[in-house]
């Protein structure tokens, strides 16, 4: 609990967990997106999965990739800015485009990939900033995830499948709140480790991780 109630752990485990909601909104709410708004089928479902694992795939492999080559703060950015484009464009194809896969769902699956850059990283900083823990700070974290998860499901999802602008709007809000609170944590902890590079075999440990929760 004195872990949990720490500010560092608060901003670390809320920034991936926040840029989730943006992300598991469509994949609890996909009955509605796909077949209400959408208009396909149940055997179209992978119309949303498919890009959804791609782009998971392709944003952890780059955050591999920038492994030792870039400062944390810098990944967390290209990360942020990706998600932040996917969102603003999935908020206006949502508000003035007809309803069309080919519209509606790559702006979702650039939101998972720079999702996927992200998290990585700032998994790193968190295990790191609480290194003699850090098996009870990845349960928590994981704690976090599945309370976040439960939240999503329990109160958003209903509001929001109520149209193609109601996910677009949740996508939106998710990314822009994740965003103030890197910057919350850049501004009150990020003296040195932020402009550290997380090493390529650190990345590869908790890319598995990220894979699996995602």
């Amino acid at each position: 609990s004195k872990i949990f109630f720490n500010k560092r752990f608060q901003c670390l485990a809320a920034v991936p967990s926040i840029n989730f909601m943006g992300f598991f909104v469509y994949i609890a709410g996909a009955p509605a997106l796909l077949l209400g708004h959408l208009q396909l089928t149940t055997k179209q479902f992978a119309f949303l999965f498919t890009p959804a694992i791609a782009g998971i795939t392709l944003g952890a492999f780059i955050a591999g990739k920038m492994a030792g080559r870039l400062s944390m703060r810098r990944q967390v950015s290209i990360g942020f800015t990706i998600m932040a484009s996917a969102a603003t464009i999935n908020l206006f194809v949502s508000a003035f485009a007809a309803p069309n896969v080919w519209v509606h769902i790559p702006p979702f699956a650039l939101y998972a990939l720079g999702m996927a850059m992200i998290t990585p990283s700032i998994t790193i900083a968190l295990l790191d900033a609480f290194s003699w823990a850090r098996g009870s700070v990845s349960g928590l974290q994981s704690s976090c995830n599945v309370a976040m998860m439960a939240v999503i499901t329990a109160f958003i999802v209903a509001p929001a499948q109520q149209s193609l602008l109601g996910f677009a709007i949740v996508m939106f809000v998710s990314q822009a709140v994740g965003f103030l609170i890197w910057r919350l944590y850049v501004r009150d902890f990020g003296a040195g480790d932020v402009d550290a590079s997380p090493t390529k075999k650190a990345v590869e440990e908790v890319k598995k991780d990220v894979l699996e929760s995602t």
